[in-house]
């Protein structure tokens, strides 16, 4: 029997997305590496270094209120208390976030990653902590922050205080950026689309029941998302920084 027969709560169209926007995004990090080493001069343009990259992570982020709203239902069904459990995981996806700030401080100084997907993600898990149970709510603030935070990127101030919130200061340089806003919107559209397709984490979309045998490899890796985002650029660019010399 599959893990997916076993566990009710695992849905396998999730994960398979999940470990298809893990390889997109392990595909993008290696070709910017590769350009940001001058190993490969990579004309990225706007569709590739912007739009690209911005859809993937979108995906991921909107998997991950998702995917909230599941592992909600599960401890809600066996009732238990979901918020000391919420806090811890978003604490530790922040931890793992510090983690990459410091690697990518002493291998990509000027571009060191301070508030990261994985930053992000932690703290997005402990906002949406008292709005899992909604639903259009969810939606209408979502697209309400999402519309905001996109306005603030037209903005740029001289303080570095709220970068972390959306507001970017003149000569801020990142490899890796997903401030609260617009983001967190995503994470709460996401909470809305689990609450409406997957109410009480019953799915009421019509798809097979088990992934084919090639899906199941995607669902391997998004059942292992995080650990794998956690490893994948340090080790990318680990990897280019100790062989760029021969190369």
């Amino acid at each position: 029997m599959d893990i997916y027969s076993e566990n009710k709560w695992r849905l396998w169209e999730i994960d398979f997305l999940r470990g298809l926007s893990i390889i997109l995004m392990i595909a993008f990090h290696s070709a910017w590496s590769l350009d940001y080493f001058n190993i490969i001069d990579i004309n990225f343009g706007y569709f590739l270094g912007t739009v690209f990259p911005k859809t993937v992570a979108g995906v991921f982020v909107l998997l991950v209120g998702i995917s909230l709203t599941l592992s909600y239902s599960k401890i809600k069904a066996a009732g238990k208390s979901h918020f000391k459990k919420y806090l811890k995981r978003g604490l530790t996806t922040f931890a793992y976030g510090m983690i990459v700030t410091a690697a990518s401080y002493l291998i990509i100084n000027p571009v060191t990653v301070f508030f990261g997907i994985l930053h992000f993600v932690g703290i997005g898990i402990i906002l949406a902590i008292p709005l899992l149970e909604f639903k259009k709510l969810n939606l209408v603030i979502g697209a309400i922050l999402i519309l905001f935070g996109l306005a603030l990127t037209q903005i740029t101030v001289n303080f570095p205080w709220f970068f972390w919130l959306g507001l970017k200061y003149a000569g801020f340089a990142t490899a890796d950026y997903f401030p609260i806003l617009p983001w967190f919107g995503l994470i709460l559209v996401g909470i809305f689309i689990g609450n409406t397709f997957y109410p009480g984490g019953v799915r009421k979309v019509r798809i097979p029941q088990k992934p084919t045998t090639t899906a199941g490899l995607f669902c391997f890796l998004g059942r292992h998302s995080l650990l794998i985002y956690f490893v994948h650029m340090m080790v990318i660019i680990g990897i280019i920084s100790r062989f760029r010399p021969i190369l």
